[in-house]
C-alpha cells in the first residue's frame, strides 16, 4: 500500500519514523518489543484475537515506513486464560522478562485490574483499555505512584446514567414510546459488570424509573437464560438490561430472547461489539441496542480504511478492538518517537500522560488524577448502536452517526 492511501494518522506517523530512520544513518536498527497481555482462552477469546491481529497490522505498518526512532517493533503475546489471576501473573512475568520489552498493552488482561501494581512495581509502561472503574480505584489514591499506567478508556460514568436519559429522549422525540418506565437489569459479579449495572440501576430510579427485577449471575457462565426470561416476559417491562459482557453468553440470551420476545427493549453491555456475536446470532439480533466507550468512530475515513484492510486480510470487519488495538501502537508509537529511547521507561509513562491529540476515538486526553482519558462530546464520546440485519449502525452521538434509531422489529409502537 502506498502512503498516499494511508490514513492521514498513519501518514503523519510515517513521516516521522522516516525523519527518525534517517537520523539514525548507517547504525543498525534497533528492537523494540511490544507485550500484548489479552485472555486469548476462554469466553473473550474472539476479542482478543482482534487485538493481537489488529495490533500486528500497526506494526507491520511502521515497519514497513521504516521503524519508530530508529527502532523495528516486534510483539510478544501473552495469554491471560479467562482473565484469571494465576494466569495473569504468569503472563506479566512472561512480558517483564523479556528482553527488549518495555511496553506492555491490554484491552483488558484481568476483571480487577490488579497487575496495574505489578506494572508499577518496574516502571513498565501500561496503557489499558477496560475496566476504568478499577482504573481509577487504584491510581486515583496515589497518582504519582502510577506514572507509566494510563487508561485509554475513559470513566464509565456514562455508561451509568446515558442510556435511561437517551432512552427519555427518544420518546420526548416520538421515536420510541415508554409505556410504563420500568427496567429489569441483569447484572454478571464480576466488578465490570456490577458497577455499571448497580449505577444505571440508581440512575433510573432517580429519574422516576422503576427497577422491577435486579438479578446477578456469574460473569461468563451462564448459557441458559430461560428462566430468568420467564420473569421478564411476565413484567413485560419497557427496557431490558443485561451488564455480563461476554461475547458468547450475550449471544445465548439474544437467541433465547428471540424465542417468544417480549414487547421490550433490549440492551446488551460490550458483548454485540464483537463480531463472534454477531455470527453466533444472526438475524436475531436486528433492533438490539448497545454502547461502547472510547470506541473507533466509525464514520472516520480512517476507520473506514482500517476495518476495510482488517476485512481484507480476516475476512471479517471485526468489533471493538480491531481499530482500538491499531489505534494504541500508534500511541506508544508516537512517545517512541519523542522520547527516543524505548527502555526510558518512566519518559516513556510521562509522555503518554502528557498526550493531546486526535486519535480515532476522538481527541485524547488524560485526566492526572484517575490517568483515566477524558470522556465527552469533545473528547472520547459516548456511543451507541443498534444492529439491524447482521450490520452494527451509530445512531448517537448526531455528529458521528451513520443511521437513526428504529423501533426493534418484536415491538409494538404504541
Amino acid at each position: 500500500m502506498s502512503i498516499r492511501k494511508r490514513s492521514l494518522f498513519v501518514s503523519l506517523l510515517i513521516v516521522f519514523t522516516v525523519f527518525g530512520s534517517l537520523l539514525v544513518g548507517a547504525q543498525d536498527m534497533g528492537v523494540a518489543k511490544i507485550g500484548i497481555m489479552v485472555p486469548l482462552t476462554g469466553a473473550f477469546g474472539a476479542d482478543a484475537q482482534d487485538v493481537v491481529q489488529a495490533a500486528q497490522i500497526a506494526v507491520d505498518d511502521l515497519n514497513e515506513a521504516g521503524g519508530v526512532a530508529g527502532y523495528t517493533l516486534e510483539l510478544v503475546i501473552a495469554d491471560t486464560v479467562d482473565q484469571r489471576a494465576d494466569a495473569v501473573t504468569t503472563a506479566f512475568n512472561q512480558l517483564s522478562n523479556t528482553e527488549d520489552l518495555n511496553f506492555i498493552m491490554t484491552a483488558y488482561a484481568s476483571t480487577s485490574n490488579f497487575e496495574i501494581d505489578l506494572m508499577a512495581e518496574i516502571d513498565m509502561p501500561y496503557l489499558i483499555s477496560a475496566n476504568a472503574a478499577q482504573t481509577r480505584d487504584i491510581i486515583s489514591a496515589d497518582p504519582e505512584a502510577y506514572g507509566t499506567v494510563w487508561s485509554r478508556v475513559p470513566s464509565y460514568d456514562a455508561y451509568e446514567t446515558a442510556l435511561p436519559e437517551l432512552l427519555e429522549a427518544y420518546d420526548e422525540a416520538g421515536l420510541l414510546s415508554l409505556r410504563d418506565r420500568e427496567a429489569f437489569i441483569i447484572s454478571s459479579d464480576d466488578p465490570y459488570g456490577t458497577t455499571i449495572a448497580t449505577g444505571m440501576s440508581a440512575h433510573f430510579e432517580s429519574m422516576g424509573w422503576t427497577v422491577t427485577g435486579y438479578e446477578t449471575v456469574p460473569f461468563a457462565s451462564v448459557t441458559d437464560w430461560r428462566g430468568l426470561l420467564a420473569k421478564i416476559r411476565e413484567d413485560e417491562p419497557d427496557i431490558v438490561v443485561v451488564t455480563d459482557s461476554a461475547p458468547p453468553n450475550n449471544a445465548a440470551f439474544m437467541n433465547q430472547f428471540m424465542e417468544n420476545p417480549p414487547n421490550s427493549l433490549l440492551f446488551l453491555q460490550y458483548g454485540p461489539s464483537v463480531q463472534e456475536f454477531l455470527e453466533l446470532t444472526g438475524d436475531n439480533s436486528t433492533g438490539l441496542i448497545y454502547n461502547n466507550l472510547g470506541a473507533a468512530i466509525d464514520s472516520k475515513e480512517e476507520v473506514i480504511e482500517i476495518r476495510d484492510r482488517y476485512e481484507e486480510m480476516y475476512g471479517h470487519r471485526g468489533g471493538y478492538f480491531t481499530v482500538i488495538a491499531y489505534d494504541q501502537v500508534m500511541i506508544y508509537a508516537t512517545c517512541l518517537e519523542q522520547v527516543g529511547d524505548p527502555a526510558d521507561r518512566a519518559a516513556i509513562g510521562e509522555c503518554l500522560g502528557s498526550l493531546e491529540m486526535e486519535t480515532l476515538a476522538g481527541y485524547l486526553t488524560f485526566d492526572q488524577e484517575t490517568h483515566l482519558a477524558i470522556q465527552g462530546p469533545e473528547f472520547y464520546p459516548i456511543q451507541f448502536y443498534q444492529i439491524w440485519e447482521g450490520e452494527r449502525i451509530q445512531i448517537e452521538p448526531d455528529k458521528y452517526a451513520t443511521g437513526t434509531f428504529q423501533v426493534p422489529p418484536w415491538m409494538a409502537m404504541e
